[in-house]
């Protein structure tokens, strides 16, 4: 999605003592920003395109990641720019699930931000509820009817959003 081409320099030289060269690679995203990594050494014989292929790999998964957090911190809608809308949810349903399971004051105040946020973007458009449904559904490995989930899901989704619009509405957070 986001790095649209690689590039890399070898440095001419070897360094002593092994023949080492130092690498420098130069990643472009559909913006046109340049993200360089290096210069770092590399044995003679190194792999570089298949180094140059596994860091866009990399840097991708992170921006997405990065970009998911960032979702669920905002207030307001928010364009994605480095994964689908499904590929968000279930970035989202994970996060929400690593919140639950860890059980800390925080980590519940976390996982209702989120059903916050996700309530919140669905009341404004942002997804039906068909697709938090697949993506739930997709994430979780369940199949899900409407109904099922509007009873299991929306519900508790919807308790723990008024919780935290509460603390919101208090100004405790």
């Amino acid at each position: 999605m986001p790095i649209v081409s690689s590039a890399s320099t070898l440095d001419a030289h070897t360094q002593t003592g092994g023949g080492a060269r130092y690498l420098v690679e130069r990643h472009t995203d559909d913006l046109g920003l340049v993200h360089t990594v290096g210069p770092y050494l590399v044995p003679d014989g190194f792999d570089v395109a298949a180094r140059l292929a596994a860091r866009v790999t990399e840097m991708n998964v992170n921006f997405a990641e990065k970009e998911a957090r960032e979702w669920t911190c905002a207030t307001t809608a928010y364009f994605l720019r480095h994964q689908t809308k499904a590929e968000l949810a279930a970035r989202v349903w994970g996060a929400l699930r690593e919140a639950q399971r860890d059980g800390s004051e925080l980590a519940k105040i976390k996982a209702q931000r989120i059903c916050w946020r996700l309530y919140n973007r669905y009341s404004a458009g942002d997804f039906t509820v068909a697709e938090l449904r697949a993506s739930y559904n997709s994430f979780f490995g369940t199949s899900l009817t409407a109904n099922q989930f509007n009873t299991q899901v929306v519900a508790r989704m919807l308790a723990a959003r008024d919780r935290y619009q509460a603390m919101l509405d208090e100004a405790e957070i």
